[in-house]
C-alpha cells in the first residue's frame, strides 16, 4: 500500500471521525436484524462482570472495547499462559521470544497495531500488563501463567487515565482469585505430546472468621520441537520447564476494611526459543563495522588468498575454508582451539536455510542456547470504606533476573552468539479515592501513582569472527502521575465520562565510573576464564603476533555502559595497534557518568454513552495515549553521548455499540476507531544490532465485532472479527537512511498489523443419561491474515495468513467433583512464525521463531469443597 497517494474515495470521502462511525454502523448491521432462528428455551447468557473502570460493571454497560475471559473459559480452551488469549481476541497479537531476545518468557504485545518489539530494560511495552492491579514493567517475565485466575480483561485503546503506565495501545488486566471463607481446592494433571507433564493445584483455607488464605502451585514440562543436535546438553528448542507458586492472605475484620496480600514466584529453566535459519544474504557489503569484521588489507590472508569478501556470510566461509600456513583455517592461529570451536565448520549457504513448511525443524548451532528466568513479587492492597468515599492503596515490589543465550544465525556457522543478563527490580504505589455524589448520579475517582525501576542489562556478543564484545548499561527510571475520572448520568439514558492524567517520568542511563567485576568471568577461546580486572591490566600474550594487521584477533571487553575496558590488538610484530581507525586501546565508547532525560504529558479521555433501551447502548470516545522515550541499549561505534529517542503519542477516536437480545440469548459488541500515531518507536537495524528510533507517524483505522449466542439447547457460539487499515503517513528526517538492504518507507507495512483477525468458538453440551454428568465438545478456530514481524519488511519476516484449529472434549461428573478432557491444539499442524530478526548487511542472516506444532493432550481435574 502506498500511503503517499491520496486516501481512496471509498475512505477519504468520510471525515474523521465519521469513518469510525461508519465502521461501527456497518458492524452493527451484522446483528441489528433479529433472527427468529435463535432458540428461546433454556437459560440466557451468563452475566459478565468487568472492572476495567476500577469498579464492577456489566460488560454490556461498559462503554469501551473490551474482551473478557473468565477462569472457567480459559480452562475450557486449555489456555494456561497469557499468550494463549490472543487467538480469541480480535486485533491483538502476542509474540513470544521477541526479536533476538532469546527469552521464551518475553512478550511483544500489539493491540490495534500499537505495541513494542524490543525487550531491553530501556524499552517500554506499548501495551501495559497488570497483575492484580500491579504493572509488570519488563518484557521478560510478562508472559504470565494463568493459574488460579478469576478473569482476564483485554482493553483496547489508550487506558492511561485509570491504569498506571504504558497503555498507549491498550491494557491486559489479569485478576487472581481472592481467598474466601470456605474450604475448597482443586488438582489437575495433564499429559500429552512432547512428553508433556503439567501438574497444578490450589487450596483455599479459612484460618479464622476474618482471615482467609489460599495457595497455588504449578509445574509445566514439555520437550522442544526444534532439534538442536550440536548445542551443549539436551537442547531441543521450544521446550517448557517452568514452575510457579502463588500465595495469598485476605483479612476482612468488618464491612469497611479489607487487606489483601499476595506473593508469587516463577522459575524457568528452558533451552531457548525455537529459532531456525530462514534466509541468508551473501552479496551484501558490510556497513558501519566493515573494518572490524571485513578488513580491506592485503595482509589479511597470505597469498594467494583473495581479498576479503563483501559480506559477513562470505567472510565466514572464507575463514572456514582458506588454509593459513599448515594450520588450515583461522582456527589454526589460536593454539588449543579446535576448528569446531571457531571457524572450522563447512561454508554456510542456501542449503542451510530451513523451509518451515516442509523441512524438519533443525537449528544446528553449536553454542549455548538457554533461557533461565527467576521472577518474584509481593503486593499489598488495602481498601477502606468511609461514609462518603472509599480509599484504596496498591503497593508492590517485583524482582526479575534472567540469563539468556541466543544464536542470531541459527546455523552451524558461529557468526554471532548473543548473551543477555538482566537484573531488574521495581516498586510501585497507587492511591485511589473514589465515591458517589449528587444522588449517586456522579461516580468519581482521583488518584496518584509512583513507580521506580532499577536494573542492569549486560550484553555479550561472541563468535563474532575472533572477537568477543561485552557491553551494557544500568538504569534508574522513575514515574509519577496524578489522575482523575468522573462519570455523570446526565439523564437516565445519557452519561458523560471525562478524565485526565498527568505523567512525569525521568530515565537515567548510567555508565559506571569503574570497570567492575561481572558475576560471570569472561571465557576465552581456549576455555580459560579471566576477570574484567585481569583483562584491563594484562595483555594476554596468546593474542599477540597473530600474523596479520588490522583484524581484531582478541577479546574486546567494554564495561557496562559500553566503555571499552581493554583492547589487546597486535600487529605482526606484536605491537599494540588500534581496533578501528581512530580507536585506540582504552578509548571509551561513551562518557562516564549519568545521563538523564525527562518526559511529561497530559492525556485526556472523554466518553459519551447513550442507552437507547435496556438492551442497546452506543458510545463515542476520544482518548490520548503517551509512552515516554528512553535510551538505546546497544552502542557502537563510540559516541559523545548515549543515543536516545523521544516519547510517542496516540490520539484515538472511537465509536461503539453493545446490544443484548432474544431474552439474553444473543450478546454483541462492536467498535470502530481512528488512530493518529505520532513519533512512533520503530525498531530498525543500525550496524551490529537493532535500535529504537522515532521513525514515523501513522494512521490506523479499524473495527472489532464480537458476538456470543445460544442458538439452540446445549449450543453456544462465540465469534469475533477484527479489521485494521494501517499505514505510515510520514517518516522522520533520516529514518529512510537506515543502513540495510531494506529501508523504512511509506510503503512499508506496520509490524504485527494484520488486516484481518477472526475467531470462532463452538461448544455443545450433552447430558449423559446413563452415567449422569455432562459431556462438552468444543471447537476453536482462528485466522490471521498476513503481516510482517519487522519494521523493515524483510521478505523472510513476512508471515502469510494462516489458520489455527483446536479441538477438545470434556466429561464433567454428575456431582461436578471431577472431569476428564481430551484435546488437540493446532490439529492441522500449521507452520507459522511468531517473531524473527533479519540483518542483511552485518550478519547476512534471517532467523525466525516458529510457532508450536500440532499437539494433543489428556487432563484430569478434581475439585473438593465448595
Amino acid at each position: 500500500m502506498n500511503y503517499d497517494r491520496p486516501i481512496p474515495a471509498r475512505w477519504g470521502q468520510f471525515p474523521i471521525p465519521a469513518r469510525t462511525v461508519l465502521l461501527a454502523l456497518i458492524a452493527g448491521s451484522l446483528f441489528g436484524v433479529q433472527k427468529a432462528a435463535l432458540a428461546q428455551d433454556g437459560d440466557g447468557l451468563e452475566e459478565i462482570i468487568v472492572t476495567a473502570r476500577k469498579r464492577e460493571e456489566n460488560l454490556q454497560t461498559t462503554p469501551i472495547s473490551i474482551t473478557s475471559f473468565s477462569g472457567a473459559a480459559l480452562a475450557e480452551q486449555h489456555i494456561d499462559r497469557l499468550d494463549g488469549i490472543a487467538q480469541s481476541t480480535p486485533n491483538m497479537t502476542i509474540d513470544t521470544g521477541t526479536t533476538f531476545s532469546g527469552a521464551t518468557s518475553s512478550a511483544a504485545v500489539y493491540i490495534r497495531g500499537i505495541g513494542q518489539q524490543d525487550f531491553t530494560l530501556n524499552s517500554e511495552p506499548g501495551v501495559g500488563i497488570y497483575l492484580d492491579g500491579v504493572y509488570v514493567g519488563t518484557s521478560i517475565g510478562s508472559v504470565l501463567d494463568l493459574v488460579d485466575i478469576d478473569h482476564v480483561e483485554v482493553l483496547r485503546g489508550p487506558q492511561g487515565t485509570l491504569f498506571g503506565r504504558n497503555t498507549i495501545g491498550g491494557a491486559i488486566s489479569v485478576t487472581s482469585r481472592l481467598p474466601d471463607d470456605t474450604l475448597h481446592g482443586d488438582f489437575k494433571v495433564t499429559s500429552g505430546a512432547y512428553d508433556r507433564i503439567d501438574v497444578n493445584g490450589s487450596v483455599n483455607v479459612p484460618l479464622t472468621d476474618t482471615l482467609y488464605a489460599s495457595a497455588s502451585a504449578a509445574t509445566f514440562n514439555r520437550n522442544g520441537y526444534v532439534d538442536a543436535p550440536n548445542a551443549p546438553g539436551d537442547s531441543d528448542l521450544g521446550d517448557i520447564n517452568r514452575d510457579a507458586f502463588r500465595g495469598a492472605l485476605r483479612f476482612v475484620p468488618n464491612e469497611r476494611f479489607e487487606a489483601n496480600f499476595a506473593a508469587d514466584y516463577t522459575r524457568q529453566r528452558e533451552n531457548g526459543v525455537p529459532n531456525v535459519l530462514v534466509g541468508t544474504y551473501e552479496g551484501a557489503s558490510l556497513a558501519l563495522i566493515g573494518s572490524l569484521a571485513n578488513p580491506a588489507s592485503p595482509d589479511f590472508l597470505p597469498p594467494p588468498a583473495p581479498l576479503p569478501p563483501p559480506s559477513f556470510i562470505d567472510l565466514h566461509n572464507l575463514l572456514a575454508t582458506i588454509p593459513i600456513g599448515e594450520q588450515g583455517g583461522i582456527a589454526g592461529l589460536f593454539p588449543g582451539v579446535v576448528p569446531s570451536e571457531l571457524f572450522g565448520q563447512p561454508p554456510l549457504g542456501s542449503a542451510d536455510v530451513v523451509d518451515i513448511d516442509h523441512d524438519n525443524l533443525v537449528n544446528p548451532s553449536t553454542t549455548d542456547l538457554s533461557s533461565d528466568t527467576d521472577i518474584w513479587g509481593v503486593a499489598l492492597t488495602l481498601t477502606l470504606d468511609l461514609d462518603w468515599a472509599s480509599i484504596k492503596s496498591i503497593a508492590s515490589y517485583r524482582d526479575m533476573e534472567a540469563d539468556v543465550g541466543f544464536d542470531t544465525g541459527a546455523s552451524l556457522a558461529r557468526i554471532a552468539h548473543l548473551g543477555n543478563s538482566y537484573a531488574a527490580d521495581q516498586f510501585s504505589e497507587e492511591l485511589q479515592l473514589s465515591g458517589l455524589a449528587f444522588g449517586e448520579r456522579l461516580n468519581w475517582l482521583v488518584g496518584v501513582y509512583y513507580y521506580e525501576q532499577n536494573g542492569t542489562h549486560l550484553d555479550s556478543l561472541t563468535d563474532f569472527t575472533p572477537v568477543q564484545v561485552f557491553s551494557g548499561t544500568k538504569i534508574d527510571n522513575q514515574s509519577i502521575a496524578g489522575f482523575a475520572q468522573a462519570t455523570y448520568d446526565v439523564t437516565e439514558k445519557l452519561s458523560l465520562t471525562a478524565g485526565m492524567r498527568y505523567t512525569h517520568e525521568s530515565k537515567d542511563f548510567i555508565v559506571p565510573d569503574k570497570c567492575y567485576e561481572l558475576e560471570s568471568p569472561v571465557q576465552l577461546f581456549d576455555g580459560t576464564t579471566v576477570s574484567c580486572a585481569q583483562m584491563h591490566s594484562v595483555v594476554d600474550p596468546r593474542f599477540l603476533n597473530a600474523g596479520f594487521l588490522g583484524f581484531v584477533n582478541a577479546p574486546v571487553f567494554p564495561a557496562p555502559g559500553g566503555r571499552l575496558c581493554c583492547i589487546p590488538v597486535a600487529d605482526a610484530d606484536g605491537n599494540i595497534v588500534a581496533l578501528l581507525p581512530g580507536l585506540t586501546p582504552g578509548l571509551e565508547l561513551l562518557p562516564r557518568g549519568t545521563t538523564r532525560r525527562s518526559f511529561s504529558d497530559w492525556t485526556p479521555h472523554v466518553n459519551l454513552a447513550y442507552r437507547w433501551t435496556d438492551e442497546l447502548m452506543t458510545y463515542f470516545s476520544y482518548s490520548e495515549g503517551f509512552k515516554s522515550g528512553g535510551y538505546v541499549q546497544r552502542v557502537f561505534p563510540p559516541r559523545t553521548e548515549p543515543p536516545s529517542f523521544d516519547a510517542e503519542t496516540a490520539q484515538v477516536f472511537e465509536v461503539g455499540l453493545k446490544w443484548t437480545g432474544f431474552d439474553n440469548r444473543l450478546r454483541a459488541s462492536a467498535a470502530g476507531f481512528h488512530t493518529e500515531y505520532d513519533d512512533m518507536h520503530v525498531q530498525v537495524n543500525d550496524g551490529i544490532a537493532a535500535v529504537t528510533r522515532n521513525a514515523a507517524a501513522a494512521e490506523i483505522d479499524g473495527f472489532e465485532l464480537e458476538v456470543t449466542a445460544l442458538p439452540a439447547a446445549g449450543w453456544q457460539v462465540q465469534g469475533g472479527v477484527g479489521y485494521l487499515d494501517a499505514g505510515y503517513t510520514e517518516l522522520e528526517t533520516g529514518a529512510n537512511l537506515v543502513t540495510d538492504l531494506f529501508v523504512l518507507s511509506q510503503d512499508s507495512e506496520l509490524v504485527n498489523s494484520p488486516e484481518w483477525s477472526t475467531n470462532l468458538g463452538i461448544e455443545y453440551s450433552y447430558s449423559v443419561p446413563r452415567f449422569g454428568g455432562q459431556l462438552v465438545a468444543r471447537l476453536d478456530w482462528a485466522y490471521q491474515s498476513g503481516t510482517y514481524k519487522d519494521a523493515l519488511n524483510f521478505p523472510e519476516m513476512y508471515q502469510p495468513g494462516y489458520h489455527l484449529l483446536d479441538l477438545g472434549m470434556t466429561y464433567f461428573s454428575a456431582d461436578a467433583r471431577w472431569e476428564i478432557s481430551v484435546f488437540g491444539k493446532n490439529v492441522t499442524d500449521e507452520r507459522y512464525i511468531v517473531s524473527g530478526f533479519a540483518n542483511a548487511l552485518t550478519y547476512g542472516t534471517a532467523a525466525a521463531t516458529v510457532g508450536r506444532p500440532a499437539e494433543w493432550g489428556v487432563s484430569f481435574a478434581y475439585h473438593f469443597g465448595q
